[in-house]
């Protein structure tokens, strides 16, 4: 449900969800005149579509777009140490 992706993203739990999906949603936040408009919305949520109830109860998450990013770093980072341990060990080898 959108709730519990908003909790995940509060809580920076980020492995149900996996590095790519995260690249992806950040292509997808609202731009500022979106913003706008879904900051000022006070109609039912329930009524909103599923796509722009997501919208409406991210933008009520305090820097949800940090979260999001941190979310991504969390996941690449793992990936990104191999490689540099890889490549580290390359230049100790030739180095020798």
């Amino acid at each position: 449900s959108n709730q519990t992706i908003i909790d995940d993203i509060h809580h920076g739990n980020s492995e149900p969800y996996g590095a790519e999906p995260l690249r992806e949603l950040l292509k997808l936040l609202p731009e500022p005149e979106e913003m706008k408009k879904l900051k000022s919305y006070r109609g039912d949520v329930s009524k909103l579509s599923l796509a722009d109830s997501f919208m409406y109860l991210l933008t009520q998450l305090p820097s949800y777009s940090v979260r999001i990013e941190s979310m991504l770093l969390k996941e690449e980072f793992p990936a990104a140490c191999k490689v540099m341990k890889r490549d580290i060990q390359i230049l100790r080898s030739a180095t020798k």
